[in-house]
């Protein structure tokens, strides 16, 4: 069975109103689309840590991921849903960019996860 690791990055102002672009944005790829990753032979945080350092111009020992849902999406596939919040910094991303909660056009599964959690920052 493959294994896959798909992240959910969320960047937020702090005391905005959801109304506003800036309230939450998610981070997706150039396809439009969470990243994600399958498992091979590493360890799940080793991953996390080579995708953070592809996507993103921030040290991934910054970044703290929590494990938000797993499914089975396939006959022989099994992916793991984490999420990170982090604050809006300029310039952050590497490859992708961060999406306007007002524009995203996103998959219900993930849509599902997102509308069950409060923005957090710590």
């Amino acid at each position: 069975m493959k294994s896959k690791i798909t992240l959910l990055v969320i960047s937020a102002q702090r005391g905005a109103s959801p109304e506003d672009a800036t309230f939450a944005r998610l981070f997706l790829t150039d396809n439009m689309k969470p990243p994600s990753r399958y498992i091979s032979t590493k360890e799940v945080s080793h991953v996390i840590m080579e995708m953070c350092s592809y996507y993103f111009n921030i040290h991934p020992r910054w970044l703290t991921f929590e494990i938000a849902d797993f499914r089975k999406s396939g006959h022989d596939e099994c992916e793991a849903v984490y999420v990170c919040y982090i604050p809006i910094i300029d310039d952050c991303c590497k490859n992708g960019s961060f999406i306007s909660h007002n524009e995203l056009k996103l998959d219900s599964y993930y849509a599902k996860i997102l509308s069950g959690r409060s923005f957090r920052f710590e």
